[in-house]
């Protein structure tokens, strides 16, 4: 109860409502950058999930990812091929020297495990998860669903989330200030995980390239389009025999547009 504002997921909001129900007020991605990467030299046909399923190779990723149930339930991956062991660092796809697939974002790894990681050094293929016919909300921002009957979280919301709306827009037009101020907390946490001027600015230039940002409808940026929610609530309750959908939950139980400004779109 501490935390006010959040990232949320549209799956696992759907996935988990009955015991952790939030609400996605923002949604500053339209497209999941997520994928599944692998090496081109060892696997050079792979054109789809399925070709990655028909493998049997092991497929590095975090747990609990809802994007996984939905592979293994429709049929694209088997169950033992997940490995939910993925630590966010290059040192197991090294070390099996690209014998396993492996989860990441279109916008940090393909870039990085060519130019940055210096122990792989070459080039990586990916599918984006979106084009397995997944395609959640991923990332968003979001609330417990209790604090929207509060009228001073709906003020702060009806205050914020335009805010958060315009800066999608900033950051895309001139990403620099953002790039420099990531830069900067990274050698402050000093950790594995680093990036550089260059692969942020690739990271911006993939965005738009795939079109991960961009406006959901009628030109407006953040938004939801509800018919794409209810689509994500009928594939988790039919096609995903691992969840357990709430019955009778609806799109606007899990994300709503009422703090939306529709005036402000890239």
């Amino acid at each position: 109860e501490s935390i006010f504002f959040g990232y949320t997921s549209v799956d696992a909001a759907i996935r988990d409502f009955e015991d952790f129900p939030t609400v996605s007020v923002v949604a500053p991605l339209i497209k999941n950058p997520q994928i599944i990467m692998w090496d081109p030299e060892t696997y050079p046909d792979i054109e789809s999930f399925s070709d990655i399923g028909e493998t049997g190779a092991i497929v590095n990723v975090f747990a609990n990812s809802v994007y996984m149930e939905y592979l293994i339930s429709t049929g694209q991956l088997t169950a033992d091929q997940e490995d939910p062991s993925y630590d966010a660092s290059p040192t197991r796809f090294v070390a099996e020297e690209g014998a396993i697939f492996q989860q990441g974002f279109a916008t940090q790894e393909p870039w990085n495990y060519e130019n940055l990681f210096e122990e792989w050094g070459k080039p990586v293929d990916f599918l984006l998860i979106h084009d397995s016919g997944y395609q959640p909300y991923t990332q968003p921002l979001g609330v417990r669903a209790d604090l929207l009957e509060d009228p001073a979280v709906q003020d702060c919301l009806t205050a914020l989330v335009p805010v958060v709306q315009q800066s999608i827009i900033d950051f895309q037009n001139d990403p620099q200030p953002v790039i420099d101020a990531i830069e900067r907390a990274l050698i402050d946490i000093d950790d594995f995980w680093q990036l550089s001027q260059e692969s942020m600015a690739n990271t911006v230039a993939v965005m738009a390239e795939l079109e991960i940002v961009g406006n959901e409808g009628d030109g407006t940026v953040g938004d939801f389009n509800l018919d794409r929610v209810q689509e994500l609530i009928e594939q988790l309750d039919t096609e995903v025999g691992s969840v357990d959908v709430l019955e009778g939950l609806t799109p606007e139980d899990v994300v709503t547009n009422e703090y939306i400004d529709p005036s402000i779109g890239l």
